[in-house]
């Protein structure tokens, strides 16, 4: 009887490890939910932000005057190399030390020996001899390490010149690399300043890849006569999430399905936002621009559509992009942007720069450019 006590409540022991452990697997893969949760509601926020983002317009031109100073060239320090030659005497003098102390101590044994063997006279003369070639070798030792530690020295003082020479040399052609990138740099600030084609298209090449957009954007600047015709090729409206997600109290992420308007809205804002963007950085970094023109396409299935044309003069810049949206801008700088009461784009006629005639078009010179996420 005592053993089918002692059975069950092994079972009913076993039973509650089990269950025990089934609770913890459930409470794990439980926090691990909620953490991968977590990181996709903190993702959907992190792309609404990104979007919103893009209306926080700001206009600060490049001052370029401090950039067109010379930059002093900043000459590395030059080691000593007075140490050589001691250090090569050093180490002469360490390898002649055993051989003299060797041959010493065997002279001075010589003489002591000599001195308690005086009655033996064949012994004494056979001890002197062998004094007087320790004497000699001795001395031949202390002329070769003489020798030698002025060869050391000698050899020591042409390494450290050497390597003098190497530094200084080194420091020359570092100097001229120095001075040659100074006239490369200031010249195409002056240039840019001047207003040179090249030095723009190089400037806007630059700066324009560096912006950061929601989604991938391609632009085609073509310049004559210091005027600027930008083509922006806006983004698909799938850029803009159909929902928007929040978390439950149990963690769960929840979504909610925007409704058409609001994306058309926001797709709008983006697209104004994007090209004063586009406009900002171009006349924070190109002086020498007056009026230029831009214009924001949409990639069509047969034809490409304008949605958006402005003209822009340098006087106008600061006040748009005083603007607290990107469209707000656009209506500021009076341009065309037109959508029909659903808030969905309607094309507009692009502007055409003043002065491109047929007879120019051959002229102008473009520049593509590719914005990465």
């Amino acid at each position: 009887m005592a053993k089918k006590l002692s059975g069950s409540r092994d079972n009913r022991s076993n039973k509650d490890n089990d269950g025990q452990i089934q609770a913890g697997v459930h409470y794990i893969r439980h926090a691990v939910q909620e953490e991968r949760w977590k990181h996709e509601h903190e993702y959907n926020l992190a792309i609404e932000e990104q979007l919103a983002g893009m209306s926080k317009l700001s206009y600060e031109p490049v001052d370029y005057q401090p950039l067109l100073e010379r930059q002093n060239f900043i000459e590395r320090s030059i080691p000593s190399f007075d140490h050589l030659p001691i250090e090569a005497k050093l180490k002469v003098e360490e390898s002649f030390i055993t051989p003299l102390a060797i041959k010493g101590g065997g002279l001075v044994i010589g003489v002591i020996a000599m001195l308690l063997s005086s009655s033996n006279a064949l012994f004494l003369g056979a001890t002197f001899v062998v004094n007087a070639a320790l004497a000699v070798s001795i001395y031949l030792t202390a002329q070769e390490r003489q020798k030698a530690i002025k060869t050391a020295v000698a050899n020591a003082e042409i390494e450290a010149e050497n390597r003098l020479n190497a530094i200084m040399q080194q420091i020359d052609t570092e100097r001229t690399e120095h001075d040659k990138k100074e006239d490369e740099r200031i010249g195409a600030i002056e240039r840019l300043l001047a207003g040179e084609r090249s030095a723009i298209l190089a400037r806007l090449d630059e700066v324009l890849s560096k912006l950061t957009m929601p989604s991938p954007i391609e632009l085609n600047i073509d310049i004559l006569n210091n005027i600027l015709l930008v083509r922006i090729w806006l983004p698909d409206k799938l850029v803009i999430p159909a929902h928007t997600s929040s978390l439950s109290t149990g963690g769960r992420v929840r979504y909610e399905q925007k409704e058409p308007r609001q994306i058309n809205k926001q797709y709008i804002e983006l697209c104004a936002a994007i090209v004063i963007q586009v406009i900002a950085i171009i006349y924070e970094n190109i002086p020498s621009l007056d009026r230029s023109y831009f214009q924001g396409y949409s990639k069509g299935e047969t034809q490409d559509e304008c949605l958006i044309d402005l003209i822009v003069d340098k006087d106008l810049v600061a006040t748009i992009c005083r603007s607290n949206s990107g469209l707000a801008a656009v209506r500021a700088a009076n341009g065309q942007l037109n959508c029909d009461t659903n808030l969905v784009f309607e094309p507009v006629k692009p502007s055409v720069p003043e002065g491109w005639s047929d007879d120019k078009l051959q002229l102008i010179h473009g520049l593509k450019v590719r914005i990465y996420k």
